[in-house]
């Protein structure tokens, strides 16, 4: 269950520096936190450092996690994981 909250906000993490930031945005604008291990309906702030520009803020997950316009992320649950799979022969594991 940890592995899953910790697998669910680093995808969560990567999700929101991909939106946040444009393929042409400057070199020197961050993001202040890179991760964060959050549990459900904790929430943290994420700032754009380097810029004085207004960032616009999403989640691809919303049932996961949300995110407001001022930056604050909001856990909802956990994101599913694979659940395994049994067939006659062997066992397979459905990604």
């Amino acid at each position: 269950m940890k592995r899953s909250k910790k697998r669910m906000l680093l995808l969560l993490s990567i999700m929101i520096l991909v939106l946040a930031f444009p393929a042409a945005a400057s070199a020197k604008t961050s993001i202040n936190k890179k991760k964060a291990t959050l549990k459900i309906g904790q929430t943290t702030s994420l700032q754009v450092l380097g810029s004085n520009k207004k960032a616009t803020w999403s989640s691809s997950k919303k049932n996961v996690a949300v995110v407001n316009k001022k930056g604050v992320v909001t856990a909802k649950k956990p994101e599913p994981q694979p659940s395994p799979q049994r067939s006659e022969a062997k066992s397979i594991l459905a990604r």
